[in-house]
Parts: structure tokens; C-alpha cells; sequence
């Protein structure tokens, strides 16, 4: 984390790195990193989330740890505990870093879909 850190830059509107809550993931050789700044509760123990089957039926799953880490603080995560972010106004940046060539394959503000 401190060297992918240490030499990101970040997209123009984005704000300091210090004010993101910051996941990161080992994926396929690459490292993905998910920067927001918008804090989910932690979900409860007792919480069930629900996964489709190709059939279409559904079945009752581990929920993912949520986007629950403090703004300003860091973590590694399973790739399956990756959270999904996005928002306005660079709120959220999503990257892709290559430790292999210590090069980033893309920063960018992650903008909602909607």
C-alpha cells in the first residue's frame, strides 16, 4: 500500500488522499484499488444477503464485509470483500496497478451509473 501510495496520482478533481477510506485487492496479478469517501454502517451479525443461481432460484449467502473502514484509514481485502464504489464529484476512484512494472493501468473518479 505505501508504495502504491507514495506514487499515485490522483485525477484533478479529486480530493486528498487522506480523506478516502482505501481498499485494496490482489486480482489476476494486478492490485485494484477502491478510494471513497462515503462510509457504509457495518452490517449485523444476523444479516443474510441473497445469491441468484443460474436457475434463477435464490439461495442465502455471507453477506461481504460492507464499506464500513473510517475515512483516511487503509486496508487489504479478499477480492470477494472488494467494495463496489462510486459517486459524484470523484468521491470514489477506482485504480489498477501492475506490481510487476510498478506502473498504474488506470486511475479514474468511479462516477455512479445511473
Amino acid at each position: 500500500m505505501t508504495q502504491i501510495e507514495s506514487s499515485v496520482v490522483l485525477p484533478s478533481n479529486a480530493f486528498e488522499l487522506e480523506e478516502y477510506a482505501r481498499y485494496y485487492t490482489f486480482y489476476r496479478g494486478k492490485v485494484h484499488g477502491a478510494y471513497t469517501m462515503e462510509v457504509a454502517s457495518p452490517l449485523s451479525a444476523d444479516e443474510v444477503c441473497k445469491q441468484e443461481n443460474i436457475d434463477g432460484s435464490t439461495r442465502s449467502v455471507s453477506c461481504p464485509d460492507a464499506a464500513d473502514l473510517p475515512l483516511g484509514e487503509r486496508r487489504w481485502v479478499k477480492f470477494e470483500d472488494y467494495p463496489a464504489v462510486s459517486g459524484s464529484d470523484c468521491t470514489a476512484i477506482q485504480l489498477e496497478y501492475d506490481p510487476r512494472s510498478m506502473r498504474f493501468d488506470y486511475i479514474e473518479c468511479a462516477e455512479p451509473l445511473h
